[in-house]
């Protein structure tokens, strides 16, 4: 007999309901860095944060990513991105109107991962010689299908 875990209230009537019914947020995985990280590299990016899943099964997950950063003066770019698995899925390049100021970034991909363990990782360089600062990084997986 299959396990089962939840209640499903439908007006009056309640049952239980077998795991693989509902999958959506059953399978989350956090992370999170709250300190500083800077670098001056303008070839290699560097791994600000990294979230290594259990092995899942394959389907699709909602990917939440969010950080602040700051650019260390008004001529200097930030480049981030977040990697699943080594492939770059989201890029931005920033440049700050204000060196003194945290600007934030975040957003979400639904992706098709398959079965087994993935790495997703925020990943950040400069434009320049200038340092550039990443805060409060935050990466969340959670199965969506």
């Amino acid at each position: 007999m299959p396990e089962r875990r939840f209640l499903i209230l439908d007006g009056e009537k309640k049952r239980e309901a077998e795991v693989g019914d509902y999958p959506f947020g059953l399978e989350r995985h956090y992370v999170e860095s709250l300190t500083a990280s800077s670098t001056s590299s303008k070839t290699s990016y560097i791994t600000a944060l990294t979230l290594t899943t259990a092995s899942l099964a394959g389907g699709n997950y909602k990917i939440d990513w969010s950080f602040l950063f700051t650019t260390g003066n008004t001529s200097t770019s930030f480049d981030g991105r977040v990697t699943v698995d080594g492939v770059a899925r989201w890029n931005t390049i920033e440049d700050s109107d204000d060196d003194d100021n945290r600007m934030p970034a975040a957003g979400f991909m639904v992706l098709a991962l398959s079965a087994g363990v993935h790495s997703i990782k925020i990943e950040f360089r400069t434009d320049s010689s200038q340092d550039v600062t990443i805060y409060d990084r935050r990466l969340a997986l959670e199965r969506w299908n």
